[in-house]
């Protein structure tokens, strides 16, 4: 079968310099007959960045090992190349999490209006997660504080604390790594994959978003808003659950009109499914638009680097 030939080191677990503590480097053989079935073989190189209170190796698992996601996978004609990377700062109990997602967003969902008990919105639990709650030795990419004192804050404003060391693991991570086709990010790295798109030059020029959120950082906010004009040719794909009490769909469409809107290159699809936070993971149409959107970034990649030699 035609497509790009692996390179380096792609089949082996791998570890980059500096902060990135963990780099899950895996790739997905297709089975004979179906490659026989297959006119072309695309082998992308996908760069994953894990919620808030995950890690990466669960992560790569998922999208490597999981059955329906390789039955995904396969229909779109992809071995990829999955590369997860961690997060550099210890997470928070998930409690702390709920709590943080709540002021977070309350301003741009009617979900998140507050329950009388803690100011949690109606329904918001551990529970309603579905398998996406954050394990107490998870890893995340910032923390995200309001007010803080050394920042000269003001009570009701938002600091995004460690977020610059996670860019610069991403940053490491592409030139190592790179080139790559895509980026997958979930909840809190979904956010952080739409600033290395705007950000690092290195980036590809297309992002899976599942979850995302534009970042409530103002500094940052303008740095994102600022650098996005320059952006070019750039895909995205968002996936959002109408009952994710996390991250709201009307959080995520928020993002997405901001990419849009301001990065004159930028062109977005909208994926949504029923479930709420981490329902995507086990949704077929969910991974079967995110193996389709990746399979076409892959091509246009192929065909932009085909095109500079």
């Amino acid at each position: 079968p035609r497509g790009r030939g692996r390179r380096g080191d792609r089949n082996r677990t791998s570890a980059c310099d500096g902060a990135e503590a963990f780099a899950a480097h895996i790739s997905i053989p297709l089975l004979g007959s179906l490659r026989r079935d297959l006119p072309k073989v695309l082998r992308p190189r996908v760069l994953c960045l894990h919620g808030f209170g995950m890690e990466a190796a669960p992560m790569a698992s998922m999208l490597t090992k999981d059955q329906a996601w390789g039955a995904a996978w396969a229909e779109a004609g992809l071995e990829p190349d999955i590369i997860s990377l961690e997060g550099p700062h210890p997470s928070l109990q998930g409690e702390s999490m709920l709590r943080t997602a709540t002021a977070h967003f309350q301003s741009s969902s009617s979900s998140s209006s507050s329950s009388r008990s803690g100011g949690q919105p109606a329904g918001l639990s551990l529970d309603s997660l579905q398998g996406a709650a954050p394990d107490a030795s998870g890893r995340c990419w910032w923390y995200a504080r309001q007010g803080a004192d050394d920042a000269g804050l003001a009570a009701s404003e938002w600091s995004y604390v460690g977020v610059e060391e996670s860019l610069c693991i991403v940053e490491r991570a592409l030139r190592r790594h790179g080139p790559v086709d895509c980026l997958l990010g979930f909840s809190q790295g979904a956010s952080l994959a739409a600033l290395c798109l705007a950000l690092l030059p290195q980036a590809p020029r297309a992002a899976v978003l599942v979850a995302g959120f534009a970042p409530r950082d103002a500094a940052l906010a303008r740095r994102l808003t600022e650098a996005l004009p320059r952006l070019q040719a750039t895909r995205t794909l968002h996936v959002m659950g109408r009952r994710d009490p996390i991250v709201p769909p009307a959080v995520s469409h928020e993002l997405c009109g901001l990419l849009c809107e301001t990065g004159e290159g930028v062109v977005a699809e909208i994926c949504e499914h029923r479930g709420g936070h981490g329902g995507w993971r086990r949704d077929k149409e969910v991974q079967r638009s995110i193996c389709q959107f990746i399979s076409k970034a892959a091509e246009e990649a192929d065909a932009v680097r085909s095109s500079s030699f």
